[in-house]
């Protein structure tokens, strides 16, 4: 694969040197106001062809400058501007590389009208419209057959990490759409993965505003992005799809089918699949999907729907899923969408850890060692109504159910001994357990518009219940100690019934016209729980269990209520705009403790409030500022006063006294991006401070048994910087190097009080990443590098500073050769150097490689020869730094394995996939 790659580059420099560069510059105006014209999308072509060769956007005084390479002597220049007629201009390019500046050039406000004579116009690649950044498919080039996963990695400005995260211009996606609703309850993985390029128009990027957020013509409040896949009609109907199936040494295997069937507003959708190779419960094989980053970590099998997990755990995985998903719009104003989901999974997990556990007074030393299987059955059901009646009403209610049964068995063992090495304490247990959990969930939005005026209603209501029974087998074991040893053999049975509430009222309306608003809010919520935990002993006279273990059971109702009235104002100017809100919280907390007959109340009252201002610099960057002031109750877990026992080496007892956590962070973020010289740039700095945090406050015994207690002791702050910059360059009308730099740093400030002693511990987390790619319709190859550094200061003379390295290096690619065949590599070297090398593989080289073929009609059948882990080196090894403890771990890891497998794709509208530079619209053209 080098070699070629090698050869590949030369012939690629040698295009290069014969092509010449160019540089045009000029300004647009308003053919009437004489105005210039800002985000205007200026781009070059080719006369033969109209292959895209370089595009820019106009700056806010209607400059552009568009500047690339090219062997022929004339180009076209066209610019696309919303609201005006395209301007195409035939280019003399001159033979010296001196800029070539054009008079100021003028464009009309379009006006539709029967006798205009209509003209084929271009699509421009990348169009800005008000706040959406829309890419035109068709102008970005990929492999053939490409998902839309790999038309977004062609598209400026996008990035796609390792694990799948996608983002533009540096800010993260949450949210994907297909043609402007949810596929499969959101899962966005499951459209980009699966459908293909070429059932793509547009790609449009916006910020992620809420559906109430769009109705009542609000700004986004948060720093995230949508994509919305907007699908070319003629691809919106008809039935396509994919199956496939493989099978490998070591009885691995995997298959997976996925058929949609669309008709513009309805789609109907089946999908089933399964694997044990640890990939994420629906996949067709993909390298990429099945040798990510988290190949070599413990992965989970399952598949996220909407952000909530289906299936999968923790190990080695086999995973299926089943699941079926139906959308359409009855009517113009109501839209109906359900999904059903059936997942099934059983995991093998085994984890070793050595830590070095921080005293004041000398450290100890702690090995654990744990293994686990499980099996898991979930069914899920979805559905969401949306209606809009004409402009004024919107209503939007989803509904859930999930039932999920979890089986787990497992066992654990652990050693402390003293610095010197002396032997304190031993424990060695064996559990299995059954766990069967309901939950519905149910969330209700009403909003009503009066004139410029909102008012908005909601309802969320969560409730589920959970019943199990665990038996538990364990002896602790202690050395030179006063303390007995303690052996048990027990059945725990109980449950919880939880349900949460949560109703709101927002009104909000104007007090300039579209300009200044003033909102007033009230939210309420109930948090109810009962839960039950009775533990019984072995009776060794009948050989049952029926002796209740008063000390180790538990009988809890608890009770959180919380009123919130709020006061916004906000202003959404075209270049600036900002949020203030202003709440005040009030909760009152109750518990009750029934076997021990005991109870405590607290009220928890405090302001809260939040600012957020946007100045938009330009089409192309902004400057955000974000203030928010939360607040946070203890949790129950550490108010409760009940002394926990179930783990001897480690009892724990709340604190009814412990007061609220405020949390101050402020966020400063800048992002923009010159498209005429194709960089992006995305830069923020963060700080947080938190005033009364819950920390542990711990007493270790003289035989290295602890007791932990909480309390709020001294005020915690981090403090956060990153960088995020992509650079692509344009070789020329077919290949692209892009450069990619991501660098972040971290400083965080804690505190311990471990046997009276509080310490603190300063952690800085270093990361830089750069990497580079280099890309065409028959090859991409990606080198990347990542070094983690993460400094651990302890003010304790007992603990030494600590600076754990982490590098790994990356080559991975693809080649197509011989037409129809195409091979994958994905190779990597990573090293913990700081871990124990007696015990734990600290440098890992991992090596993936597959081979394709394409064949059938059409090339709808796709045979593939996959090897994981040739070197047969894959583990999964770890060390971290924390404010009591420094720990190494290592899991259960995939190792290698061969697979065949087999692909088929199907369509009824397949005609041509070859990708053409750019659609062809009609429109009244100026051709100077």
């Amino acid at each position: 694969m080098l070699k070629k790659a090698l050869f590949l580059l030369v012939i690629v420099s040698s295009i290069t040197a014969q092509s010449q560069k160019f540089e045009i510059s000029g300004k647009l105006l308003d053919s009437i106001t004489q105005e210039p014209l800002e985000g205007a999308t200026v781009f070059t072509e080719t006369l033969k062809d109209s292959t895209l060769i370089s595009y820019t956007i106009t700056d806010a005084d209607g400059v552009f400058n568009v500047s690339g390479k090219s062997s022929k002597e004339k180009i076209n220049l066209l610019i696309s501007f919303v609201g005006y007629d395209p301007v195409k201009k035939l280019i003399s390019l001159p033979q010296s590389e001196y800029p070539l500046e054009l008079k100021p050039i003028e464009m009309s406000q379009r006006v539709e009208s029967l006798s205009d004579v209509l003209i084929e116009g271009r699509v421009p690649p990348i169009r800005i419209k008000q706040d959406t950044l829309e890419y035109n498919a068709a102008s970005f080039k990929t492999k053939e057959g490409a998902t839309i996963e790999d038309l977004l990695r062609e598209l400026p400005g996008v990035e796609i990490d390792e694990d799948g995260t996608i983002k533009v211009n540096g800010i993260e996606v949450n949210r994907i759409l297909v043609g402007g609703k949810e596929f499969f309850s959101g899962d966005g993985s499951i459209a980009t993965k699966n459908l293909l390029k070429d059932m793509v128009d547009k790609i449009q990027v916006v910020d992620t505003r809420s559906d109430s957020q769009v109705f009542r013509g609000e700004k986004a409040s948060g720093d995230s992005k949508t994509v919305n896949i907007k699908l070319d009609k003629d691809k919106n109907k008809g039935v396509f799809g994919r199956v496939a199936a493989g099978g490998g040494s070591d009885e691995r295997f995997e298959f997976a089918g996925l058929a949609n069937y669309f008709n513009d507003d309805l789609r109907l959708s089946v999908l089933s699949g399964g694997n044990n190779i640890n990939t994420s419960g629906f996949t067709f094989g993909e390298l990429r999907e099945i040798f990510n980053t988290n190949s070599y970590t413990t992965y989970n099998g399952g598949i996220s729907i909407g952000g909530r997990r289906i299936g999968g755990g923790n190990g080695i995985v086999n995973s299926k899923i089943t699941g079926a998903n139906y959308a359409d719009d009855l009517g113009e104003n109501l839209e109906v969408s359900s999904d059903y989901f059936y997942s099934a999974s059983n995991n093998y997990y085994r984890n070793v850890s050595s830590s070095e556990n921080i005293r004041p007074d000398g450290n100890y030393f702690s090995e654990n060692s744990y293994n686990n299987t499980g099996n898991q059955d979930k069914h899920e059901i979805n559905s969401r109504i949306k209606a809009t009646i004409d402009s004024s009403w919107m209503i939007d209610a989803r509904p859930r159910f999930s039932y999920d049964k979890n089986f787990t068995r497992g066992s654990r063992t652990s050693e402390s001994r003293e610095e010197n090495g002396e032997l304190r304490n031993t424990s060695n247990s064996n559990n299995y357990g059954l766990t069967e959990t309901t939950n519905f969930v149910n969330s209700l939005n009403i909003n009503r518009r009066f004139n410029q005026s909102f008012l908005t209603f909601g309802i969320n209501n969560n409730i589920s219940n959970s019943d199990f029974e665990s038996n538990n087998q364990s002896e602790f074991i202690f050395y030179n100690s006063d303390q007995e040893n303690i052996y048990r053999d027990q059945i725990t049975r109980g449950g919880s019934k939880n349900n949460n509430s949560r109703a709101s009222v927002n009104f909000r309306s104007p007090i300039i016209e579209k300009l200044l608003f003033y909102g007033i809010s009230y939210n309420y919520s109930a948090n109810l729980q009962d839960s039950e935990n009775l533990v019984f002993d072995l009776d060794e006279e009948s050989n049952s269990y029926t002796n209740l273990n008063e000390d180790q059971s538990t009988s809890f109702d608890n009770h959180t209520i919380t009123h919130k009235p709020a006061l916004n104002i906000s202003y959404q100017g075209e270049t600036f705009n900002f949020s203030i809100d202003a709440r005040y919280s009030f909760a009152d907390l109750e518990s009750t403790d029934r076997i021990r007959d005991f109870s405590f109340e607290n009220d928890f009252n405090a302001f809260e409030g939040s600012a957020r201002f946007n100045y938009s610099i330009s089409k192309t960057s902004s400057l955000r500022l974000n203030y928010n002031l939360s607040n946070q109750i203890p949790s129950i877990y550490s108010l409760t006063p009940y002394r926990n026992i179930s783990n001897p080496l480690n009892i724990v007892e709340g604190n009814p006294d412990l007061d609220l956590t405020n949390r101050h962070n402020v966020r400063l973020s800048y992002n923009g991006n010159n498209m005429d010289k194709q960089l992006y740039f995305n830069a923020s700095i963060n700080g947080d401070y938190t005033v009364d945090p819950v920390q542990s406050q711990t007493t270790i015994a003289d035989d290295l048994s602890r007791f932990t207690t909480f309390s709020n002791i001294n005020d915690e702050y981090g403090l956060s910087a990153s960088v995020w910059m992509n650079k692509n360059f344009k070789l020329d009308s077919i290949n692209r190097l892009g450069v990619n730099l991501n660098i972040s740093a971290r400083h965080n400030k804690n505190y311990r009080f471990t046997d009276e002693t509080l310490y603190s511990a300063s952690t800085q987390n270093y990361r830089i990443g750069p990497s580079v790619n280099l890309s065409n319709q028959s090859l991409r190859l990606q080198l990347s590098y990542s070094m983690n550094l993460q400094v651990a200061e302890y003010d304790l003379e007992t603990i030494a500073d600590q600076r754990i390295y982490r590098n790994s290096l990356n080559f991975s690619g693809f080649i197509k050769f011989l037409k129809n065949f195409e091979w994958n590599n994905d190779f990597r070297y990573s090293t913990n150097p700081q871990v124990d090398e007696d015990r734990f593989d600290a440098h890992i080289f991992f090596w993936n490689s597959s081979i394709s073929y394409k064949f059938l009609k059409n090339d709808f059948g796709l045979l593939t020869l996959k090897a994981y882990d040739i070197l047969n080196e894959n583990t999964n090894v770890y060390q971290f730094s924390g404010a009591d403890s420094i720990t190494s771990y290592e899991s259960t890891a995939l190792t290698q394995y061969f697979m065949l497998s087999f692909s088929y794709r199907f369509d009824t509208f397949h005609k041509n996939r070859k990708s053409q530079p750019g659609r062809v619209r009609h429109y009244r053209i100026n051709t100077l």
